[in-house]
Order: structure tokens, then C-alpha cells, then sequence
């Protein structure tokens, strides 16, 4: 612990540094083409998330890299953006990963007040230690399209599909790997105040690559129907919130059952320079999602960001999550809660170009096993270049 709080005074002076020395910021203008190289490094407490009397720390560096491309040709837009992130460990380099992700969209506008939109993504994380004791990165790649009437008018009609797959890099949990098909259909009521109302309807299915095969008694493979529910509301110039809730339907083998999603935020921004948020999710994800496999995950929240200077913006953020384990193989169903603190987050941009960021963090998960029960802090201190 004496070794992280030391790391956090020097971050502390290299910030304040920074801070002291700066250069004035240079005019943005519209670039076809844009990139960023970024650049941090990040110290871990607990890296193997084990029990607090035998916690290895551990520092990473953290490598990104990105180019963006967006363009407007009469009534379409087109815009794409890729990434690259290498995780070099200085102790562990069995765990060291690089990975890229990406996005790629065209909206059209066309006539009879119809639009389009088809998009492909993907997005990759690197899964925590406190999921795998190997490494392993998850990548999820969504291609997507949809069809929209009367985007403008009071009401609006949207169809359309999409079709996803997500993988794992560790072939340990490469039978978790699937593909996602489904449709869609919507409506939306739009109030001159621009609040929204919309209800949607989505069937499709999942189909794990091989897990049937290797494990018939782990039949995650599923169809699904669920109805969605969403409002919108500006309730203020400086306030809105955010209300969801979907209820879904699942047929199949283990993943077999009803249940719901359901989502609130709200926002305030209490001055030009200061905003305020929070909100609730509650989500049951279908067996085999996830590594941990979590039949409900409950995530409470609120946040704090303030525009100190025109340079400067500060934030932080109080999180908690309950993850309820009621699964087919666990000797004692349990509960987990975690809380996550980010007590600061500095973020300085000399210019237009050149910013750096500080990031603090604690974590502490209990539990009812002994292992998955560990405390951790993390901090990071980071500069990011765009041209």
C-alpha cells in the first residue's frame, strides 16, 4: 500500500507540472481525416485480485493508437473510425495483449422521408483477473442496418436487423463463443419538446459455436422475443432523464425463462461547468454471456464532472454492483457486491492537440468465496496526441 500511495504523489507532481506549464490552445478545425497516439501508464494494487495478505501489484503500460475518416456527400454521411490498445506488463508478460476495434457507418437521407442506416462494429475488451486467471480478450462484432420513416415527424417508424458474434481469444473459453441474429420493428412519439416515446419488438436467436457438441449438458443455445419500452424525457434545458424496460422471453434448453431489463438515468447540469449524474440498471444475461455466468447483475450509480478551467475538467464517480449466482454446478448459491470508486479524474489539454489525464480508482468485491473476496486501487496517468 505504501508503494501505491508513493506512486500517487508522484503522479500528483507530474500533473501539477504539467498544469504549471502550457501553451494556448489552438483553433479546432473539420478534418476528413484525423488520428490520436496515446500513451499511459498504470499501476495496479492487486493485480491478481488476490485476498489483501498476498496482493502482487503490478504496472502496466497501456499503448493506443486511432484514425478517424468522416464525410458528408449531399444527403449522406459517412463516417469510420479504427483503434489499436497494447497492454505491456512489467512482471507478468504472459498476460500482454494488443487488440483493435472499430466502427463504420453511412446514414442516408433519401426521398419520401425515409432514412437509412447501416453500421458495422466491433468492440474488444481485456477481460479482469478477477474473471480469468488467464489471459484473454473478448471481441463482439455487430453489423446492423435499419430503416426509418418519418425521423423528424411526430411519429417515426423504424425496422431493420442485425447479426453479432463474440468471441474469446483464450481457446479456455472459446466453447462460450456465439452468434446473434435478430429483427426489429419500432415506434416513436416525438413531443415538440423533443422528449420521446418508443416501443420496439425484437426476435431472434443465439447459437453457441460448438458448445452443444462438447458439453450437452451445458445447452446454452436459445430463440428469443422480447418487447422494449423507452421515454426520454427533457424534463429541463438542464435536465432529462432516461427510462427503459424490456421484457424478454427465452426458449432453450438452460437458457429457458422470462424476465426483464430495466434501466434509469438522470442528468442535471447544475451550471454551464458542472453536471450531475445518476442512475440504475438491472439486466438478466442469458447463461454463457459472460465468464462468471451471473443470473442478475443490479448496478447503482452517480457522478460528478466540473469544467474548473477552460483547460481543465475534473470528475468522479460512485458505483455499486450486485451479481446474484443461482446456476446449474454451484454447490452454494451466492451473492457478490462490488464497490467502485473513482475518486479523480483530472483531464488537461495544453492545446488542441496534447492532453493529459489522471485516473484514480478503488475496487473492493465481497463475496462468499474467499477467493473471488479483494481489494485493489489503480491509478494511471496518461497523454493522449491527436493531429
Amino acid at each position: 500500500m505504501r508503494d501505491i500511495l508513493n506512486n500517487h504523489t508522484k503522479l500528483a507532481a507530474i500533473s501539477l507540472f504539467f498544469l504549471l506549464h502550457s501553451n494556448g490552445a489552438i483553433a479546432a478545425e473539420e478534418k476528413l481525416i484525423s488520428g490520436a497516439l496515446g500513451a499511459s501508464q498504470l499501476w495496479d494494487s492487486n493485480f491478481f485480485r488476490d485476498p489483501d495478505e498476498i496482493a502482487i501489484s503490478e504496472q502496466v503500460t497501456v499503448l493506443t493508437a486511432g484514425i478517424n475518416v468522416a464525410t458528408s456527400i449531399s444527403r449522406q454521411q459517412l463516417s469510420a473510425r479504427w483503434g489499436a490498445r497494447s497492454y505491456q506488463h512489467k512482471e507478468n508478460e504472459q498476460f500482454d495483449e494488443t487488440f483493435q476495434a472499430g466502427f463504420a457507418r453511412w446514414n442516408g437521407a433519401w426521398a419520401g422521408d425515409f432514412t437509412s442506416n447501416l453500421e458495422w462494429s466491433r468492440d474488444s475488451y481485456l477481460v479482469d483477473r478477477w474473471e480469468a486467471d488467464e489471459s484473454d480478450v473478448v471481441a463482439r462484432d455487430t453489423a446492423k442496418f435499419a430503416i426509418t420513416k418519418g425521423r423528424d415527424n411526430r411519429f417515426s417508424f423504424q425496422v431493420g436487423g442485425s447479426q453479432s458474434n463474440q468471441h474469446h481469444s483464450n481457446d479456455q473459453f472459446t466453447k462460450l463463443d456465439f452468434d446473434d441474429r435478430e429483427g426489429f420493428a419500432g415506434v416513436t412519439y416525438k413531443t415538440p419538446s423533443l422528449s420521446t416515446l418508443t416501443l420496439r419488438y425484437r426476435s431472434g436467436d443465439r447459437v453457441y459455436d460448438d458448445l452443444s457438441e462438447l458439453d450437452p449438458t451445458r445447452d446454452y443455445n436459445f430463440k428469443f422475443d422480447q418487447l422494449e419500452f423507452e421515454n426520454v424525457w427533457k424534463i429541463s434545458s438542464k435536465t432529462s432523464s432516461t427510462v427503459s424496460f424490456t421484457r424478454f422471453k427465452r426458449n432453450g434448453v438452460l437458457n429457458n425463462s422470462t424476465g426483464d431489463y430495466a434501466t434509469l438515468d438522470f442528468s442535471w447540469d447544475a451550471t454551464p461547468k458542472i453536471q450531475w449524474r445518476a442512475g440504475y440498471t438491472y439486466k438478466e444475461p442469458a447463461l454463457g454471456e459472460t465468464i462468471d455466468l451471473p443470473t442478475t447483475i443490479q448496478t447503482g450509480f452517480v457522478s460528478f464532472s466540473w469544467d474548473f478551467l477552460s483547460k481543465l475538467s475534473v470528475s468522479s464517480r460512485l458505483e455499486k454492483v450486485l451479481r446474484d449466482y443461482r446456476n446449474e454446478g454451484e454447490e452454494v448459491p451466492r451473492k457478490e457486491s462490488q464497490i467502485n470508486i473513482s475518486p479523480l479524474v483530472i483531464t488537461y489539454a495544453m492545446n488542441d492537440s496534447l492532453n493529459f489525464k489522471l485516473d484514480t480508482s478503488w475496487r473492493r468485491n465481497e463475496s462468499p468465496k474467499a477467493d473471488r473476496a479483494y481489494e485493489t486501487s489503480q491509478a494511471s496517468l496518461g497523454m493522449t496526441f491527436r493531429f
